[in-house]
């Protein structure tokens, strides 16, 4: 049987490939990908030069290829605000370090390209904060703004801010969850990562990020600890990646010392072995031997992985719900087409667009009938979508109950 999930991982662990799919499993393959935000890394796979043959249809690829080359122009315009932000922060004496995406597409990839930037992720003292949100809104870099201080002890970055071009840009005083720490120790963490940071140069600038040993803290305590293995196999391919491209230059000792310090040490180990697992980066075997008291049980590791490749929902429902929607999106296209065909009406004017307060009574006839027609069909394709999910559900009740089971148990490991 075709294992998207299986088969996404073979791929994107790999250069050489010599893959031979049905049209289908492509399909399936790119829209698992998409599940995951890893589809520009499979196009990268794909078109490797050093690629073997395949026989993905060719639209597959021009489709692709057209959201790998969207995504690497949205992320120099994102990179080339972020640098402006950086700059601006800066020259008031605001110091700030880029974290995740924006540090990561410039450090640890080869290319813009292949993996996208969600956000502009900034880590500043806590004590800057009020400050920072007061320079950015004052110079017109973000259309909103949070003045509520309460919300910066109730949570470990504040609300999100958004840009003009649409970049959403987060200020972290911590980069751990509250619920991980205590305030007070995040502050002291936040000033030991600080005068511990690294320079690298974003879009042409001098910026500031985590040392190699506090990114991959970072980034294993984000997608095992704070998401519990939910966000899917970037998450982890991040931290593979920077293991790969580090290599030599990880000091693994002060990797452990400060994952224990910090308190976050079970998050790091489990990120690891996922990524180890799944991914195939290399852990060294002092490191493993050192933290064989943290290790948890292979149940919870399995468990973990299989969270990993299943992306949130259970298999079953998630494929409920995208036949769902599917299916609505489908029946709704068609009648509608149906709809307008019947009323004589222009293809660009919309049913919705119609005066409310026009009587279904005083309407024509064949109007009369095609908003009826509309109506129905769309509470049929609305009751399939419904009773698709819900027999589905019904299917996968011992399984959710089993799963449900599973996630208490890693939450307790990690107290």
């Amino acid at each position: 049987m075709f294992e998207p999930s299986q088969w996404l991982l073979y791929m994107i662990c790999k250069n050489n490939l010599y893959l031979m799919f049905t049209k289908r499993d492509w399909i399936k393959l790119i829209l698992e990908a998409e599940c995951h935000s890893a589809t520009y890394l499979l196009y990268d796979r794909l078109t490797k030069k050093n690629s073997k043959t395949n026989n993905c249809p060719e639209y597959l690829l021009e489709q692709l290829h057209s959201y790998y080359l969207l995504n690497g122009q949205r992320n120099v315009i994102l990179l080339r605000q972020a640098a402006g932000i950086i700059k601006l922060l800066n020259s008031h004496g605001v110091n700030a370090l880029v974290l995740k995406g924006a540090a990561l597409v410039e450090i640890a990839y080869e290319d813009l390209g292949q993996r996208k930037i969600g956000d502009l992720d900034l880590l500043i003292d806590f004590d800057d904060a009020q400050r920072a949100v007061e320079i950015l809104s004052s110079h017109n870099m973000v259309t909103s703004v949070c003045t509520n201080r309460a919300i910066f002890t109730e949570h470990h970055h504040l609300p999100v801010m958004y840009a003009k071009n649409g970049l959403a840009i987060e200020l972290h005083w911590s980069i751990f969850p509250v619920c991980m720490i205590k305030e007070a120790d995040g502050k002291e963490i936040t000033k030991k990562i600080m005068a511990e940071a690294r320079s690298f140069k974003l879009n042409g600038i001098e910026a500031k990020t985590l040392s190699i040993e506090h990114m991959i803290i970072h980034l294993c305590v984000h997608a095992a600890g704070q998401h519990l293995c939910n966000e899917g196999i970037m998450k982890f391919y991040d931290i593979s990646q920077l293991l790969a491209i580090s290599g030599d230059h990880i000091d693994w000792c002060k990797l452990y010392e400060d994952s224990e310090e910090f308190g976050v040490i079970k998050a790091v180990i489990l990120g690891l072995i996922v990524s180890e697992r799944l991914l195939h980066c290399c852990i060294p075997k002092e490191f493993k031997q050192r933290a064989k008291a943290y290790e948890p049980s292979e149940d919870i590791i399995e468990w973990a992985c299989e969270k990993v490749l299943s992306h949130r929902l259970p298999r079953r429902l998630r494929d409920a719900v995208r036949i769902e929607r599917v299916m609505k999106v489908g029946i709704n296209h068609i009648f509608t087409k149906a709809v307008e065909h019947i009323a004589n009406m222009p293809r660009n004017k919309k049913l919705s667009n119609m005066p409310r307060n026009k009587k279904l009574s005083n309407m024509p006839g064949n109007k009369k009938s095609s908003i009826v027609i509309y109506l129905l069909f769309n509470a049929i394709s609305s009751l399939y979508g419904f009773v698709c999910v819900f027999t589905r559900m019904l299917s996968s009740t011992g399984t959710l109950r089993k799963q449900v089971h599973k996630d208490k148990a890693l939450v307790e490991w990690f107290q």
